[in-house]
């Protein structure tokens, strides 16, 4: 990938994000950074500022920002994911007004067993955002089916398509239809029909193993 050619790219322009980003590392409004801009053949010099400790990896001390560091994004994963569910459905192997309860048998109470996968796209469900015990869950490292079972229990807050609210937990079960549809976890589905199509070799839906030992930064 090559420097973004100067016809499409003002330096002086570019040098005010440069600024602008130092700024905000210099005053503390953010502990690190960083970005670039990026077309189908070319990119913008890398700005990378600031340190980070690495989540869960037992470092006590932040390590330097580079063009290359590996960051753990959490809700930005929905769109990514919600991408998995409408490949499914441009493939013909579900719809959007397909009822959950179809492919999650225990999601069949009264109160939601009309619940749509469209419905789970939109945070129209009626579910909560987290469940109650969520916490508690992923301090024991809980696998995706406890989070689904837990879904399929609680008191929705509303009935379905009756009003909108932010739910991580229909995007859980969203997961679990990927699963159950395409035989792959959603781990696997999302490399192999997005990240890796798309050269994404450092981007990953969970940390793999190999980050966790802390190969946190790769070469570009």
């Amino acid at each position: 990938m090559s420097h973004l050619p100067p016809q499409q790219c003002d330096p002086s322009r570019w040098s005010r994000v440069e600024s602008f980003a130092e700024g905000l590392i210099a005053t503390g409004s953010l502990a690190c950074l960083s970005c670039g801009l990026f077309g189908r053949d070319w990119s913008s010099p890398p700005i990378a500022l600031g340190r980070f400790t690495p989540v869960d990896t037992g470092l006590d001390k932040p390590l330097p920002v580079s063009s290359s560091t590996i960051f753990l994004t959490a809700s930005l994963t929905k769109p990514v994911l919600a991408l998995g569910v409408l490949k499914l459905v441009e493939w013909g192997e579900l719809a959007l007004s397909d009822r959950v309860c179809e492919f999650i048998p225990e999601y069949d109470s009264p109160d939601r067993k009309r619940t749509t996968i469209l419905q789970l796209l939109t945070h129209t469900s009626g579910l909560p955002d987290m469940l109650p015990n969520n916490l508690m869950l992923r301090g024991a490292n809980a696998p995706l089916t406890s989070f689904v079972s837990g879904a399929c229990r609680v008191t929705l807050d509303f009935p379905p398509g009756h009003g909108v609210q932010y739910q991580s937990m229909g995007y859980a079960l969203l997961g679990e239809i990927i699963r159950h549809v395409s035989g792959k976890s959603i781990q696997q589905f999302l490399a192999d029909e997005v990240f890796v199509p798309l050269g994404m070799k450092d981007t990953s839906l969970g940390v793999p193993a190999a980050w966790e030992s802390g190969e946190f930064s790769k070469s570009a």
